[in-house]
């Protein structure tokens, strides 16, 4: 298997993960780490230079994760504890996502971290005025000093050195320069209308020019950056700890005092720490989805949805028997997808194309979906018994190799003759992304950064992946023409149009939970969590009821 098929399928394990938890394993990070050449640290304390808080911060929340961090150097890890649940939330982006109360999920909506406006001068030039108030942390042995456009230059330089796995989240960035100390210019190689969600990933932190030089990295460094969290120490097995930095530019975040994030690897032992209330908030895995199908007076569940994530039931139309269109929408009319949610997802999650979008006036409604997925019985009758093909199930859990029976119970029974292939999470990597070897497939997609970088990536006969095989030059049109479009409703319906064709071609289906069930002790308030972007600003605005 290639290095870059083993990176890629490391990021799908992060996506998916075993029991769908949002953080690979424990041992996935130390073989990153090893590959990286790249060891386990000691822990380190940091004091900050603080004084006592204000009573504007109040109180302290603690949230599980199921990972430790084995490399802090942001820039060259794919940890999403690392990224969103560690050492990473200290960093600030020069973008970020909305999210609160009023923002209906899923959602990509963006407004400023470091900036306080941007513009497009044209399709390939983005400028950006950076706020004058941002001043890093002050963290012995380094004193605060204030931001400056060269420290995101230095950083974002940084984040492409070659071969480091988070610089292909620039892949259309061709420069950036400074302007003086608070204007950032990027000129890009080719128009690309999704370039600002590269620079909110959660990957593009910010990182110091003085830190990185005098450790020499970032891994056996103080963590230090802009952000309203000030760290204080990571610990193998344990996890990490926070206090709101005093300083920060929005003077009055974040709500709390403290912030704390504890290593607990097992979901049994994850449900009872938080059933006794000894953690705040619990990111539920799908192993534990059905305890929280009864709501508990004690505690609050809210599904944060996310598009691009979660299982597609895909076909290959360059290979018999899906190169007959006859075929394919014999294979969709057999299936009952609202079904497989009720059954195996708790109801949480919907049926779509998978595709991330800005918000969610861009998905189809059911009742445009539902017509693709009723049977033909008259079809069925006369070319169901040439249908004879395999489904390569990837066996990331026994939640996805359950839907995966129920689905070819329902195809078999309408007279198809399907068969299941379990692969490991290598072998399908490698047949379906590698080699492009399979008739169809049910599991998840490679990771990408943006509706722009999935449709073509993924969907684009010329993609990287090119995963439904297709050489459909209506799909590649009506793929190009949304990235010439900037104003969202518009491009909102070229993406409806774009999702009507793939079903009435019946190339793909998305199935599964698109999103993550987080569960919280009723005392915790303002939390809306997005999983888009490895987002985490979310936790700035976690408060405490008083």
């Amino acid at each position: 298997m290639t290095s870059f098929i083993r990176l890629i399928l490391l990021l799908v394990v992060i996506q998916v993960g075993y029991g769908c938890t949002v953080s690979p394993d424990s041992e996935s990070l130390k073989n990153e780490a090893a590959n990286s050449n790249l060891i386990a640290t000691p822990v380190m304390t940091v004091t900050p230079v603080s004084d006592s808080p204000p009573e504007l911060f109040k109180g302290s929340i603690t949230a599980i994760v199921s990972a430790d961090i084995f490399n802090r150097d942001i820039h060259q890890s794919i940890s999403e504890t690392l990224v969103s649940r560690g050492p990473g939330i200290s960093y600030s982006r020069l973008l970020k996502l909305k999210t609160g109360p009023a923002v209906e999920q899923p959602s990509l909506i963006l407004e400023c971290d470091l900036c306080k406006s941007w513009e497009i001068i044209d399709p390939v030039t983005y400028r950006f005025q950076l706020r004058k108030d941002v001043a890093w942390h002050d963290v012995n042995p380094f004193k605060s000093r204030s931001l400056v456009a060269d420290d995101l230059v230095y950083s974002y330089e940084r984040q492409r050195t070659d071969g480091w796995p988070n610089g292909s989240i620039l892949w259309a960035m061709d420069e950036v320069v400074a302007d003086g100390d608070l204007t950032l210019q990027f000129d890009l190689k080719y128009p690309d209308v999704d370039f600002l969600f590269a620079v909110a990933d959660g990957h593009s932190k910010i990182v110091s020019r003085d830190v990185v030089e005098t450790y020499g990295g970032l891994n056996n460094s103080p963590v230090v950056g802009t952000g309203p969290w000030v760290w204080l120490k990571t610990e193998i097995g344990v996890g990490s700890d926070f206090e709101a930095n005093l300083n920060y530019f929005y003077p009055e975040l974040p709500l709390l005092q403290h912030l704390s994030f504890r290593v607990i690897q097992d979901p049994d032992t994850q449900f009872a720490a938080f059933v006794t209330g000894a953690v705040d908030i619990y990111d539920v895995p799908h192993s534990s989805w059905d305890k929280f199908s009864t709501q508990s007076s004690e505690y609050t569940t809210l599904f944060a949805k996310q598009g691009g994530k979660g299982l597609v039931l895909t076909v290959n139309s360059s290979k018999p028997p899906f190169n007959d269109l006859k075929a394919r929408r014999l294979l969709f009319g057999s299936l009952e997808p609202w079904k497989y949610l009720e059954s195996h997802w708790n109801g949480y999650g919907s049926v779509n194309l998978g595709i991330p979008i800005m918000e969610v006036s861009w998905l189809l409604e059911p009742t445009e979906l539902q017509p693709f997925f009723e049977l033909n019985h008259t079809e069925i009758s006369t070319a169901s018994s040439s249908i004879d093909f395999d489904i390569l199930i990837a066996d990331y859990g026994d939640v996805y190799i359950d839907m995966a029976e129920a689905i070819v119970n329902d195809l078999n029974q309408s007279g198809l003759n399907s068969r299941m292939v379990i692969l490991n999470p290598e072998q399908y990597a490698e047949k379906v992304w590698g080699e492009g070897e399979f008739q169809s497939f049910l599991g998840p997609l490679p990771i990408t950064h943006g509706p722009n970088n999935y449709l073509f990536a993924n969907l684009h006969s010329a993609g990287r992946w090119n995963i439904i095989g297709h050489s459909d030059v209506v799909l590649d049109q009506l793929i190009e023409t949304q990235n010439g479009i900037k104003e969202t409703h518009e491009r909102g319906l070229a993406f409806k149009e774009i999702q009507l064709h793939l079903l009435d071609k019946a190339y793909m289906v998305g199935i599964g939970t698109n999103g993550n069930l987080w569960a919280t002790q009723n005392r915790v308030q303002g939390f809306y969590p997005t999983g888009y972007l490895s987002e985490y600003g979310f936790w700035m605005h976690t408060r405490l009821d008083s």
